[in-house]
């Protein structure tokens, strides 16, 4: 059952860091960019490769999030199932702290960094108790 929850979990970090690479590289200077991110149309030459580069490890994470739960539905073997785990964990883990960095640093974006952060830690407790 919790291994259930921690993939469920995991699928929904994987999903909202989908849309975070979508908003940082493939909609970048759109309206849906500036409103979320709060940018203005003048900065956006300057913000685009940070921006970029933020949305490939946003995707990094996603991606390896899914190769995990992949793995861990398929593998048949405990080295396979470890293995699946283990990448669950890396990325929940880094979408965890990065999370847990945002909201503590920057208190306007509180409700964003729970966002990040809250599917993973559900999923990271639901793997240690599983």
């Amino acid at each position: 059952m919790l291994l259930a929850l921690a993939t469920l979990f995991a699928l929904a970090a994987a999903i909202v860091h989908g849309y975070i690479f979508y908003l940082e590289v493939v909609a970048f200077g759109t309206q849906a960019f500036r409103k979320t991110f709060h940018t203005q149309p003048e900065h956006e030459p300057f913000l685009r490769a940070p921006f970029n580069n933020l949305g490939v490890y946003n995707l990094a994470l996603a991606v390896f999030t899914i190769l995990g739960v992949a793995f861990r539905l398929s593998a048949h073997s405990p080295y396979g199932q470890g293995f699946a785990l283990g990448l669950m964990m890396c990325a929940l883990g880094t979408m965890a702290v990065a999370g847990a960095y945002l909201f503590v640093t920057a208190a306007d974006k509180r409700v964003p960094a729970l966002v990040q952060m809250v599917p993973a830690i559900l999923g990271l407790i639901c793997l240690g108790f599983a």
